[in-house]
C-alpha cells in the first residue's frame, strides 16, 4: 500500500485505483478513482460558479 497525497487529479487518476477524499480532516467521499475524480471536478465547478 502507498499513500499519495496530491492535488493534481492528473497524477492521481494515473497512479491509483481508489482515492480518499478529505475536506478539512473529515472524509467526503472514498472510491474508484475515475469515479471520486469526476465527483470532486463537479464540486470545484459548483463552487467557482457560487463565486460569481
Amino acid at each position: 500500500t502507498t499513500i499519495l497525497v496530491s492535488h493534481s487529479l492528473s497524477q492521481i487518476r494515473r497512479m491509483c485505483n481508489k482515492v480518499l477524499w478529505l475536506d478539512k480532516g473529515k472524509q467526503i467521499a472514498f472510491g474508484e478513482t475515475e469515479e471520486i475524480c469526476d465527483r470532486y471536478e463537479e464540486f470545484l465547478a459548483a463552487k467557482k460558479v457560487s463565486r460569481r
